[in-house]
């Protein structure tokens, strides 16, 4: 008997949740005549506040209108940098010629004395503009360090900065590098922030866009990162030190705690904080509202996370629904058969419903019924359904469903003796990922389908026009006239079946399952 044919094989191959920006910090505007770009983490901003934390500007703030290395005095990263050398130990008097003294020349007129490795007491180099130097105070790892700097038109920092960020330095210039700086000890970073419709936390806010007047609640945790213990860290109290933005100073007072407390974090430990925001009244539709978050000591205005935690939410008089659920996505996942959009109702009710369907997170064209007929291209895939809510007065509002299990093919993956695969027919693992395949080029041909790599191809290209499991054992491709062209040549070795697994690989197996040959 013959496989019936099926056909080629494919060639072709928030969610419904609240936006949460992390800041990482401010940006250095390129200006003249040295600074760069350089987005990174803010651990203090200013001469007294940083030193306030323990953060120093190693005398710089009573000397800054001097100039060193004949740069400009004042707040200026160069200066700053020529500064810190001459207080290392070097002459006042610039070590190159071959340069300009802008930031972006310093590492060409020291070439010799750059590379890319960080070191406490090295100079921090960036090229682009005008360029940018800083001080690295500290080296936590190969890809992140602590700097101080000074900046043109702007002010003191103490920052982190990470390779991951994409703000790394150019390079490091090993002026005269020096003895391990400590690294500040009130140290930490966000973790996760929530936000709920109110404080039962039974409903996540979906949208980023909120009413006027409405009563969110937050959830938002940080991670110790530093040497000490954090004791009664707090947040989003009647203190301003613990936020900084337009919305703190419209933020109601009865919005806000008394104490908002944990009593002792240790290094490595989380300090969880719940409290609920209230959306200004009166905002007109379309007005982002903008709220920045950072822990404090009780009692201090230290903050102890360097990566501020950004909320951005946009006003909107519209309702919200009051329920929005979850689809799921119902019936038998193999090709062909029809899968449904299922969930309960949405509140208020009236709201007309919209779907979405895609297949391993890309969306399926024209696929926006609430039902979805499963095809080749999902074998091997998984299938998810969103769901759109819209109704006069209400803000849109959509929930997707979890990822279903992987689509199965309905192919076998396996056939006995005497079975026939001819041109485009094909066996597919039970998971849907692997094929194996007679092609029209006369190859037979083991791939994996979601990738299109192929994992073994037999040496009959241009010559075989079907290949069977012989009564004999072994698997053979012969021409159209039947001419043997390739064998396995397991012949007498018991094998009565050929398959393809869902670890990718083409087996010849007995009938008690014992594999005899097989490529992967």
């Amino acid at each position: 008997m013959r496989l019936t044919r099926a056909r080629r094989v494919l060639r072709a191959t928030i969610s419904a949740a609240v936006t949460v920006v992390l800041a990482a910090g401010l940006a250095l505007v390129s200006t003249a005549p040295a600074q760069a770009v350089s987005t990174s983490a803010v651990l203090c901003k200013g001469y007294s506040a940083c030193a306030s934390y323990g953060m120093t500007n190693h005398g710089y703030a009573a000397v800054n209108q001097n100039m060193y290395w004949r740069m400009y005095g004042g707040h200026n990263c160069t200066n700053y940098a020529a500064f810190m050398m001459v207080k290392a130990g070097l002459k006042n008097v610039r070590p190159w010629t071959n340069a300009t003294g802008n930031a972006s020349g310093w590492g060409v007129g020291m070439k010799k004395k750059t590379n890319s490795t960080p070191a406490v007491g090295s100079i921090a180099w960036w090229t682009p503009g005008s360029g940018h130097v800083a001080y690295v105070e500290a080296v936590i790892s190969p890809t992140e360090i602590i700097i101080s700097e000074d900046q043109w038109g702007g002010d003191f920092y103490w920052r982190v900065i990470t390779k991951a960020n994409g703000n790394w330095p150019k390079g490091f210039i090993h002026f005269k590098d020096a003895a391990s700086t400590k690294v500040p000890q009130y140290r930490g970073k966000i973790n996760s922030t929530s936000i709920w419709l109110d404080s039962t936390k039974k409903t996540a806010a979906l949208t980023t866009v909120m009413n006027p007047g409405r009563t969110y609640w937050v959830e938002q945790s940080y991670i110790n990162t530093g040497t000490a213990d954090w004791v009664g860290l707090e947040l989003a109290t009647q203190s301003p030190n613990d936020h900084d933005s337009a919305l703190a100073t419209n933020w109601p007072s009865a919005s806000r705690a008394a104490v908002q407390q944990q009593a002792v974090v240790g290094p490595g430990q989380t300090a969880t904080f719940a409290f609920p925001i209230t959306i200004p009244a009166g905002l007109k539709d379309g007005t982002q509202v903008v709220e920045k978050f950072a822990p404090v000591l009780a009692g201090t205005n230290t903050r102890v996370s360097y990566s501020s935690s950004t909320i951005s939410v946009t006003a909107d008089s519209r309702s919200i629904f009051v329920t929005q659920p979850t689809p799921s996505v119902s019936g038998t996942l193999v090709e062909d058969a029809v899968v449904t959009a299922k969930s309960a109702s949405w509140k208020p009710s009236g709201a007309t419903l919209s779907y979405t369907w895609k297949r391993n997170g890309v969306t399926i064209k024209n696929a926006t019924a609430s039902t979805y007929a499963l095809t080749e291209s999902d074998v091997g895939r998984t299938i998810t359904v969103t769901t759109t809510a819209k109704a006069a007065k209400f803000i849109s509002a959509s929930r997707t469903s979890l990822p279903t299990a992987v689509v199965k093919s309905k192919l076998p993956a396996k056939v006995g003796a005497g079975v026939a695969l001819n041109s485009g027919d094909e066996l597919v693992s039970t998971n849907g990922r692997y094929s194996l395949e007679q092609r029209s080029s006369g190859s037979l041909v083991l791939a994996d389908r979601l990738s299109g790599k192929v994992l073994w191809i037999n040496g009959a290209k241009g010559k075989a026009a079907y290949t069977i499991l012989t009564a004999k054992g072994s698997l053979a491709s012969y021409s159209s006239k039947g001419k043997l062209v390739w064998s396995s040549q397991t012949t007498k070795k018991g094998v009565s079946e050929v398959a393809v697994t869902t670890d990718g690989k083409l087996r010849l197996r007995t009938p008690a399952a014992k594999t005899v040959w097989y490529r992967d």
